[in-house]
């Protein structure tokens, strides 16, 4: 959002429209939100309900509001620096913390947060490892399959994230990509473009 200078502004809830798009099925949710707001730029709005009201509540905002106190487009400069590994070694890595993270009781943290109160729906949406460990804790599936296939979904993940800043190169966005978590190249990067 800050790269590529996306205007933000702060939405009301809008109580009637949600009450409306409730009777909604998540098709048509999905058709009224390109019809407002097309092209989309994030389109995992498109599979959460919950946002994808939102997704509508704020486009529809946007259409009738007066946006001229939104702050001045800015033109930045950024400086982008992207780590890059060699895949098989950064599944290694993955694959060492999660492993890590369960000996650091990462499955004993989603049995307290459930514990506490918090539903398992909601649980799930904190994100893959909670999403998994929840499964796990509600016996749909065994350890060890939430282990594989946890760890294969956090090495796909990991893939899409280099995908997105590949994409932002093909974008026009310089990335200045070091080997491995390497300080003083970092360093002299920053230097480099400070001067």
């Amino acid at each position: 959002a800050v790269v590529r200078g996306y205007r933000l502004q702060s939405v009301p809830a809008d109580d009637k429209l949600r009450e409306e798009l409730a009777a909604e099925d998540l098709e048509s949710l999905r058709r009224r939100l390109e019809s407002v707001l097309s092209p989309l730029h994030n389109t995992t709005d498109l599979r959460d309900r919950k946002r994808l009201i939102r997704a509508i509540e704020i486009a529809e905002h946007s259409r009738y509001c007066d946006s001229s106190h939104v702050g001045e487009h800015v033109t930045l400069s950024p400086l982008v620096i992207g780590i890059h590994c060699e895949r098989e070694a950064l599944r290694r890595r993955i694959t060492a913390r999660l492993h890590a993270r369960i000996q650091e009781g990462m499955i004993e943290e989603v049995q307290s947060l459930y514990a506490t109160g918090i539903d398992w729906a909601r649980i799930d949406a904190f994100g893959l490892e909670y999403r998994y460990v929840a499964k796990y804790l509600q016996g749909v599936m065994t350890r060890e399959d939430m282990v594989r296939i946890l760890a294969t979904r956090i090495h796909q993940f990991a893939k899409r994230q280099y995908t997105w800043f590949r994409r932002m190169e093909r974008m026009g966005i310089k990335i200045h990509w070091i080997e491995g978590p390497d300080e003083e190249q970092a360093m002299k990067c920053i230097e480099s473009a400070s001067t």
